[in-house]
C-alpha cells in the first residue's frame, strides 16, 4: 500500500479514479501489442523503406529537438518576466499545442510555401521549403517547441532568484548568470522539455503531411510510413508502430530516471544527517576547532595574513580598505527616504521593526532595486543618481544575505572562487584564493563537497568566503545569521569581527539581534517608516535610547566594561567577567579561544530581563551563583502576564579583589526583571523595595565589542542599562 495512503493523506476513491486513468492509457498500447508480429520486426526493419523512414525520422527529430531547444530556451526567459504584452506572447507560443496539426502544416504551407506570405520572396532566389527535409525539420520544431517552452517557463517562474542576485554581487554579468546560474538551477526541467519535444517531434504527422509531403527518403517520416502500410500491409504498420513506441518509451524513461535522480539529490539537501555531512556534534566539534587559535590547519580558521599577505593585519588598523558611502534612498512606492553617512572602514547597523525600510536600503546601495530619486555614491564613484545607475556587478561590494543561497550545482571551492572567475581571474588562480578564504573561516576540508552537503553553519562559512574572496570595499550584511542557531551564529560573528577587524571594509548591518551590533557595529541607525530616527555611536545608542524602539530593542540587561579571566577557575575556561568598577558580572565567552581573546578587553555582558531572579534583601540564595547583586526597585510595570522590575544595582563598599580598577565609576547599573505577578505579591515590592538579584553565569552572555582592541576605560554612561 503506498505511504501516503496508510497515513490517510489522500482520500481512498482518488486511487480508484487514478487507476481508471491509467488504465485507459495502458490499456490500448497492451492491445496494439497483442497484434504485433513480433517474429517479424527484425524482417521489416530490414527493409529498404522501412529503414529509410526511421533514420529520416531520427535526423529530422534530432535536428528540429537542436532547434526547439537554441530557440525555446531564450523564449522561456523572456516570457517569464513581467512585461508589458508577456500574456498575449504566452498565448501565441501555446497555440501551435492546442492547433489541429493540419492547421499547423497549412499555416506554414501558406508562409513558407512557393506562393506564400515569405516562400514567395524566397523562391524568387531560388530557395524553395515546401515538401523539403528542411520542411519536415520546421513543422517539427512548430509543434514540438510549446513542450520545452511551457516546460521550462513554469520552472524559471517558480525559480530562488536569490542566486542571480548573488551572483551579480559577485560581479556576475547577464551572460554569466544565465550560462553558469539561471540555466543549471532549472536543468531539470531543461531536460524535460527537451525530451518531451524529441518525443512529440519523433510522432508528427499531420503538419509533415500538409507542409512537406511523402516524398520517401526526402519527407517520409516513420508516422506517414506507417499511415501508408495501415491500408496495404497491417503488420508493417504495427511493426513499424511498435519500433516507433519502443524508441519515444526509451526517451521518456531517460527524462524520468534523470527527474527521479535530482528529485532524490533535491531530497537530500534538506537532511543534514548523510554520509559525508557533519552531525550537530560534528558540526559543534568542527565549530570550535575552527575558532581555537591552536586548530590544525585544514581546519582551523587562519589568521588574516594567510589570506590578504603578510602584514596585512598591521596594514588594515591604519589605512581602511573600505569606502565612505554617502547615500540618498529615495523608494516612494515603498514610503523609503533615508540619508545615510558612512565614514571608511565603519561598521553601520540598521536596526528598526519589520518594514521600517532595511532591506530596501541595502538593496538600493547594492543596485539590486532602482529608487527613482536615490543617490548613492561609494568613495569617489557615483552609483545612482537622475542619470547614472551602475549594474550590480561593476560596484565591487559583497553581500551576505540571510540564507548562504550557494550555488547547488557547483563545488564548495568553486562556489568560492565564482566571484573571482566573473572578475577574469584564471581558474587555477581563482581556486587558489577560494582555498585561503575556505582556509580563513575553517572550511578547507569541505572544498569538494557540493551545498547539500553542509550544515547550516558550515554553509553560511563558505558564503561567508565567498563574499570576501573579491576583497571588497563595503559589504552589506541583511541578517546573515538571522537563520542560524544560537552555536552557528555565535562562529559566524566572531568570524566577521575577526575578519572586519583585519580588513577594515565598510560595512552595513541590517540585524535585530543586539549581539550583532554589540560585537560589530561601530554606528548605529534606527528607521521607522522608511525614516531615520536615531543615529550615533553604538555604545551611546544603546545605553542611552532616545526611542520607544530602541529603548526596547536594548531591553537586554547591559554591562560595558573590561573583561578580564579568573585563574583561579580553570575548570571552566569559558568564564569572562566584566568589570565597570565597582560593578562587576561573570558570563560566558562563546568558545575558549573567545574568552581567551576577551581577556583585557572591551567586552559587553548581555542577559535577558527572564535570566533575573529576585530574592528578599540579606536572603543567601541556594547553591553558588556567580552574580548575586544588592539592588533597590525603581519601577514596577505589567507586561502582560509579568511584570517588569527595574532596579538599581547598589554600588558594593568593596568590589572583587581580582577586578581591575577603571579609569571611571559609572554612577548607577540599572538592570529589568520579568517576573510573575503572584512574585511580586510574594515578595512584597514596590518601589524602594530592597532585593537580591540573582544571574546565572550560564544566562549572560560576553562578546568583544567592535571596538574592543581599544582602551578599556569608559565614562559612566556606558554602563548604564535599558
Amino acid at each position: 500500500m503506498p505511504e501516503n495512503l496508510r497515513r490517510g493523506t489522500v482520500p481512498a476513491w482518488l486511487y480508484l479514479l487514478a487507476g481508471l486513468g491509467l488504465a485507459a492509457l495502458a490499456i490500448p498500447l497492451v492491445g496494439l501489442g497483442t497484434r504485433v508480429p513480433w517474429a517479424r520486426i527484425g524482417e521489416i526493419m530490414a527493409e529498404g523503406d522501412a529503414r529509410t523512414a526511421l533514420w529520416l525520422s531520427l535526423k529530422t527529430c534530432l535536428a528540429s529537438t537542436v532547434l526547439a531547444v537554441v530557440l525555446g530556451i531564450p523564449t522561456s526567459v523572456l516570457l517569464s518576466g513581467s512585461w508589458r504584452g508577456v500574456k498575449i506572447a504566452r498565448i501565441l507560443v501555446l497555440l501551435p499545442m492546442a492547433l489541429p496539426p493540419v492547421v499547423a502544416g497549412l499555416a506554414l504551407l501558406q508562409t513558407f510555401g512557393r506562393r506564400g506570405l515569405i516562400g514567395s520572396w524566397l523562391d524568387a532566389i531560388g530557395i524553395q521549403i515546401g515538401f523539403t527535409t528542411t520542411a519536415v525539420i520546421m513543422a517539427q520544431t512548430f509543434v514540438s517547441m510549446p513542450f520545452l517552452v511551457v516546460a521550462l517557463q513554469g520552472a524559471l517562474q517558480v525559480r530562488e532568484k536569490g542566486h542571480e542576485s548573488i551572483a551579480a554581487t559577485l560581479g556576475a554579468g547577464p551572460s554569466r548568470i544565465l550560462g553558469r546560474v539561471t540555466l543549471p538551477l532549472v536543468a531539470p526541467a531543461i531536460a524535460q522539455g527537451t525530451a518531451l519535444a524529441l518525443a512529440r517531434s519523433l510522432g508528427e504527422f499531420g503538419a509533415t503531411l500538409t507542409f512537406a509531403g511523402s516524398l520517401t527518403g526526402v519527407t517520409r517520416t516513420m508516422p506517414l510510413e506507417i499511415y501508408l502500410q495501415r491500408e496495404t500491409d497491417p503488420d508493417i504498420a504495427l511493426a513499424l508502430a511498435a519500433v516507433l513506441i519502443v524508441v519515444a518509451i526509451l526517451v521518456v524513461a531517460i527524462t524520468a530516471w534523470q527527474h527521479t535522480g535530482t528529485t532524490r539529490r533535491a531530497a537530500i539537501s534538506d537532511d543534514d544527517q548523510l554520509p559525508g555531512a557533519d552531525t550537530g556534534a560534528d558540526t559543534a566539534a568542527n565549530t570550535a576547532a575552527a575558532d581555537t587559535p591552536d586548530a590544525s590547519h585544514t581546519r582551523g580558521p587562519a589568521s588574516p595574513e594567510s589570506v590578504d599577505g603578510p602584514g596585512a593585519k598591521t596594514a588594515a588598523r591604519t589605512a581602511p580598505r573600505g569606502r565612505a558611502i554617502r547615500a540618498h534612498i529615495a523608494v516612494p512606492e515603498r514610503g523609503t527616504d533615508v540619508h545615510l553617512d558612512v565614514a571608511p572602514g565603519d561598521v553601520v547597523a540598521l536596526l528598526g521593526r519589520n518594514g521600517s525600510g532595511k532591506s530596501t536600503c541595502v538593496q538600493v546601495m547594492s543596485g539590486l532595486l532602482e529608487g527613482p530619486g536615490s543617490t548613492v555614491r561609494i568613495g569617489e564613484r557615483v552609483l545612482d543618481d537622475a542619470t547614472t545607475h551602475v549594474p550590480t556587478r561593476d560596484r565591487g561590494i559583497a553581500l551576505l544575505a540571510q540564507r548562504p543561497l550557494l550555488l547547488p550545482h557547483l563545488s564548495v571551492l568553486d562556489n568560492v572562487a565564482f566571484g573571482l572567475r566573473a572578475r577574469g581571474h584564471r581558474t587555477a588562480a581563482a581556486r587558489a584564493r577560494a582555498r585561503r578564504e575556505l582556509t580563513a573561516v575553517g572550511c578547507a576540508h569541505l572544498a569538494e563537497r557540493r551545498p547539500f552537503q553542509l550544515s547550516g553553519g558550515q554553509a553560511a562559512r563558505v558564503s561567508l568566503a565567498r563574499a570576501l574572496a573579491t576583497d571588497p570595499a563595503v559589504v552589506f550584511l541583511d541578517e546573515p545569521m538571522a537563520a542560524l542557531d544560537v552555536d552557528a551564529a555565535a562562529a559566524i560573528r566572531s568570524l566577521l569581527a575577526r575578519r572586519f577587524a583585519a580588513t577594515r571594509p565598510t560595512v552595513v548591518l541590517v540585524t535585530h539581534n543586539l549581539l550583532d551590533v554589540a560585537s560589530l557595529a561601530t554606528h548605529v541607525v534606527v528607521l521607522d517608516d522608511g525614516h531615520v530616527i536615531e543615529q550615533g555611536p553604538a555604545p551611546e545608542i544603546l545605553t542611552h535610547p532616545r526611542t520607544e524602539f530602541t529603548a526596547a530593542l536594548a531591553g537586554m540587561n547591559m554591562l560595558i566594561g573590561r573583561a578580564y579571566r579568573d585563574d583561579a577557575e580553570p575548570a571552566d575556561p569559558h568564564l569572562v567577567t566584566i568589570a565597570a568598577d565597582p560593578f562587576a558580572i561573570t558570563g560566558i565567552a562563546d568558545s575558549e579561544a573567545d574568552a581567551r581573546e576577551l581577556a583585557s578587553c572591551r567586552a559587553v555582558a548581555l542577559f535577558p530581563p527572564s535570566a533575573v531572579s529576585l530574592y528578599p534583601a540579606g536572603t543567601e540564595p541556594a547553591g553558588s551563583p556567580r552574580n548575586v547583586l544588592a539592588t533597590r526597585v525603581v519601577g514596577i510595570e505589567s507586561a502582560g502576564r509579568l511584570a517588569r522590575i527595574t532596579l538599581d544595582v547598589l554600588r558594593p563598599e568593596a568590589r572583587t579583589a581580582a577586578a581591575p580598577r577603571t579609569a571611571a565609576a559609572p554612577r548607577t547599573w540599572r538592570l529589568s526583571a520579568d517576573i510573575t505577578l503572584g512574585s511580586v505579591r510574594a515578595l512584597g515590592i514596590e518601589v524602594g523595595t530592597p532585593l537580591v538579584a540573582v544571574i546565572k553565569a550560564a544566562e549572560v552572555s560576553v562578546v568583544k565589542t567592535a571596538d574592543g582592541s581599544a582602551p578599556a576605560d569608559m565614562a559612566p554612561s556606558e554602563a548604564k542599562n535599558r
